[in-house]
């Protein structure tokens, strides 16, 4: 099977309104397809501040899920997320 890869720009601005631990691997944005865990942005936040957030990744062509994802992160979390787009150029 011949799977087609397009490239997708992500952004939105994340203000934290409690401090995260940022050595886990399994949280922030979780891609399904191929499953990629997209966390370092995280490292940028600034506590209690919107902090803007861009980048690009690698998808396949095909339905996706991108999602917020605090999977086996047993503490509380409180963020808030405005402006979030993604633009992929399918040509």
């Amino acid at each position: 099977m011949n799977e087609e890869f397009i490239e997708a720009h992500i952004s939105f601005y994340f203000k934290n309104n409690i401090p995260f631990i940022y050595d886990k691997k399994d949280f922030g944005l979780k891609i399904h397809e191929p499953l990629t865990y997209i966390h370092d942005w995280c490292k940028s936040c600034i506590l209690y501040e919107f902090t803007f957030i861009e980048f690009n990744i690698k998808i396949l062509k095909k339905s996706q899920l991108i999602i917020f994802n605090f999977d086996h992160y047993l503490n509380e979390v409180d963020f808030e997320i405005k402006d979030f787009k993604i633009k992929i150029d399918y040509n």
